[in-house]
């Protein structure tokens, strides 16, 4: 399976959802100013994670990226790539 680049429209749908939180009273406390200041870096966070996984990522150990928006997704896709790596490595036992 290869790997891809996070997706920035779940950045963009993030950067909503926490302007939304911050004008709701009572999710308010959550948002700091702190995250505010991350949020501008997270260009750089998402330049430096894309370079990490180029230069890590082999034939022998390749990364799967594992989207991580919605749970059920996530753990089936994790199941299906152990099942599917399994099979290949024992169809060629």
């Amino acid at each position: 399976m290869r790997s891809r680049a996070p997706s920035r429209s779940g950045r963009a749908a993030d950067d909503v959802g926490h302007k939304r939180a911050q004008k709701t009273r009572f999710k308010r406390f959550k948002i700091t100013p702190d995250d505010w200041r991350k949020r501008k870096k997270s260009p750089a966070y998402e330049q430096a994670v894309c370079d990490m996984i180029k230069r890590t990522s082999t034939t022998r150990a390749p990364w799967t990226l594992v989207e991580g928006e919605d749970k059920r997704f996530a753990r089936v896709k994790v199941l299906r790539e152990i099942v599917e790596r399994l099979e290949n490595q024992l169809g060629k036992g």
